[in-house]
């Protein structure tokens, strides 16, 4: 007897954590992220693009340039919390990119539902340029820069 009442109380402690814990795929909306066009110095490109999401995470990078590095931290322990970081550069002046990669260049996953209600969703996305490899600029853009396409969850 004791052998079969094993099992089901093995799996009470199972049941309790998928009761409690929030479903990310059910709490959470997919947009593909561009920036509105924005004016460039002749023959500025950019050589470095750093996204700062909060209450958000990289969902996937759909094009990834040749001779970029680029870092997701996706986390949810960071100071604050719920913060997600991509940072992308150039490995060689060659893959400098123009305006236009900027379109649909990332997709974001936004927490929403009862569990996200006190995160405040942002997004960042900050430039770096240069026309001479010599002298740098960067251009900061905020939530009313950025266009959300919302993305059918799958």
């Amino acid at each position: 007897m004791k052998h079969q009442r094993r099992p089901i109380i093995w799996l009470i402690p199972i049941l309790a954590v998928a009761f409690v814990c929030p479903s990310f795929s059910n709490a959470s909306e997919i947009y593909s992220v561009s920036l509105k066009d924005f004016p460039t110095a002749q023959n500025e490109r950019i050589v470095r693009f750093k996204v700062t999401l909060s209450a958000a995470n990289v969902y996937s990078v759909p094009k990834v340039p040749i001779g970029w590095t680029l870092n997701i931290t996706n986390s949810l322990n960071e100071q604050p919390p719920w913060n997600t970081i991509l940072d992308a550069s150039i490995g060689i002046g060659n893959a400098a990119l123009y305006q236009p990669f900027f379109k649909h260049f990332v997709i974001i996953e936004k927490y929403i539902g009862n569990w996200a209600e006190n995160l405040k969703f942002d997004i960042e996305v900050k430039l770096t340029m240069t026309a001479d490899f010599e002298k740098y600029s960067e251009k900061i853009f905020k939530m009313n820069d950025v266009i959300l396409d919302r993305i059918k969850n799958e």
